[in-house]
């Protein structure tokens, strides 16, 4: 380890780092925001308590008996009330988080590790803890920390199956990325992403038959809840009915870029459309989304690449309001900051690597391109850059040891280089 700061491949030395970042990441989400009592500073943890007290008190899912049923996905509701059918309090949902919060820097770190060097995914861990947002959102009662864990967990598992040539790790990825599907719909995209890479990382039949099996795990999932929608709505709803209002909210001629009540950019439609019933709704807002695209091909695209910017240039105020520790916050907590040593990851990993591990190290860049490329045609909130974070962390971890591996070798030339001789000895 002598003059090496990430020189850990050698022992457990990464793994004593990324623990200390999990324990630190821990107990940051313990002590941001309130513990003691739920906080009502966000409109969407309203939301999620008023579906989660539905399903304990009165045993239906939606806003009210017959209202909204499939508008928002399940997983997070239904995950709250597993944990208040133990105990049921604010108190015991921030610490089943935070847990959680930890887990999602040791998948990233393990990931990291997968695919790059040791010292890689300590730095990694250490990045996720420090830019503050996965403790930050473990300490309010929304879908990020939930989804993320479980959208992680799912690609570390299907790389370790295709690794080792495990079917039963591939069901498992399945299985898990069912369950982060049903919390974020938008998961969905990461289904043929992972498929294709098993049928590519592992040629011929096996491939085929992993990635069969993935697929057949994760239809095994959503299939329940698909079929309770059809027959709550008499309509195929894979997930939830949400995705067209905030399609058409990206694309309509008042569009900024940023969250607007649809009743405030046109109250005259929003009326009408208020009319329908759920489905009819969510069609009505995918049909007038598409149709202002075809008719403002040149606008809808450049209102795509300003959203492009607004989801990866603004700042997350979610992570500013909620990084403080009894009063006092934290400053400086961006996860903007990684965006840099995420370019210089990427170049370093690409050229480190050749064949099939090249292009088994392009997984986090698919997650990042489609998360980014979903946003642009949705409402790009800083707050959903949160799903792809572990995989900007696995980047960025790359990028910090590349970097100071360079600055080490620049350092070593540069004391070779004045090194002053010695004089010879008289004979």
């Amino acid at each position: 380890m002598k003059g090496r700061l990430f020189t850990l491949s050698a022992g457990r030395g990464w793994f004593v780092v990324v623990l200390a970042a999990v324990l630190v990441t821990i107990a940051l989400s313990l002590l941001f925001g309130t513990v003691e009592a739920a906080q009502r500073n966000f409109y969407d943890e309203g939301v999620y308590r008023t579906l989660t007290r539905n399903l304990l008190d009165h045993g239906f899912y939606g806003y009210a008996e017959g209202e909204l049923v499939a508008y928002r996905a399940p997983g997070y509701p239904f995950f709250n009330a597993g944990i208040r059918m133990v105990n049921d309090s604010y108190l015991s949902i921030r610490i089943a988080q935070a847990l959680l919060a930890g887990g999602i820097v040791l998948v990233t770190a393990l990931f990291t590790r997968r695919l790059a060097r040791p010292g890689a995914a300590a730095a990694a861990a250490v990045a996720l803890t420090l830019v503050g947002a996965v403790a930050a959102y473990s300490s309010v009662e929304l879908t990020e920390t939930l989804a993320t864990f479980t959208f992680a967990s799912a690609l570390l598992l299907a790389c370790v199956a295709w690794q080792h040539n495990k079917l039963l790790l591939a069901g498992v990825a399945g299985l898990v990325l069912g369950i982060s599907i049903l919390t974020r719909p938008q998961a969905l995209l990461a289904i043929p992403v992972v498929a294709v890479f098993f049928i590519v990382m592992l040629p011929g039949r096996q491939g085929r038959f992993m990635a069969a099996a993935f697929l057949g795990v994760v239809v095994l999932v959503l299939a329940p809840w698909t079929v309770r929608n059809y027959v709550r709505l008499d309509a195929f709803v894979p997930v939830s009915t949400e995705g067209g209002v905030n399609f058409w909210l990206a694309n309509n001629p008042d569009t900024t870029g940023r969250f607007q009540e649809i009743d405030e950019v046109n109250p005259e439609l929003y009326s009408r459309i208020s009319m329908l019933d759920e489905v009819a709704q969510d069609r009505e807002w995918i049909r007038l989304g598409f149709q202002y695209i075809f008719e403002n091909p040149v606008d809808a695209l450049g209102n795509w690449l300003r959203n492009s910017v607004v989801f990866l240039g603004s700042r997350d105020p979610w992570v500013h309001q909620q990084s403080n520790v009894r009063g006092v916050r934290m400053p400086f907590l961006d996860d903007r900051a990684l965006l840099p040593l995420v370019a210089i990851g990427l170049v370093m990993q690409w050229r480190s690597r050749n064949g099939r591990a090249r292009f088994e190290t392009l997984l986090p860049l698919f997650v990042i391109a489609y998360t980014v490329g979903f946003f642009m045609i949705t409402i790009p909130h800083a707050r959903f850059r949160h799903e792809m974070l572990p995989f900007v962390a696995f980047y960025a971890g790359i990028g910090a040891v590349g970097l100071f591996g360079l600055a080490q070798r620049a350092l070593a030339r540069r004391r070779s280089n004045t090194t002053v001789p010695q004089p010879h000895k008289l004979q």
